[in-house]
């Protein structure tokens, strides 16, 4: 699932062998995570809106980050928190906020 949301594609099974064996190879299963969604963002293929887009139209960003993540919409609360995150935050890019999303708690159970 992590491989979709971040690729737009499905793994493949050379590549999800690769990521098991990554994961089974560290004691700390979540770290283990963090570090392959790191090295997903850091390999280049992950199919991003631009900065442009996420500042332009905030409220889209948002809910169509839910939406690839988490599967929801974001409640009013989470919406607007997330809109005045963006705006208040000149140095937030759209790879930080997926980064985020791909490694958080609630994600993790997909």
């Amino acid at each position: 699932i992590l491989y979709t949301n971040l690729f737009q594609e499905a793994i493949g099974p050379n590549r999800m062998l690769e990521a098991l064996n990554a994961i089974e190879s560290i004691g700390d299963k979540q770290i283990a995570y963090d570090i392959l969604v790191s090295k997903y963002m850091n390999g280049g293929g992950v199919v991003l809106p631009s900065e442009e887009f996420m500042r332009s139209d905030p409220e889209t960003f948002v809910r169509d980050t839910y939406k690839r993540f988490l599967i929801r919409q974001p409640t009013e609360a989470e919406l607007k928190w997330f809109i005045n995150y963006i705006e208040s935050r000149p140095n937030l890019t759209p790879e930080l906020v997926y980064f985020s999303f791909a490694t958080s708690n609630e994600h993790f159970h997909y």
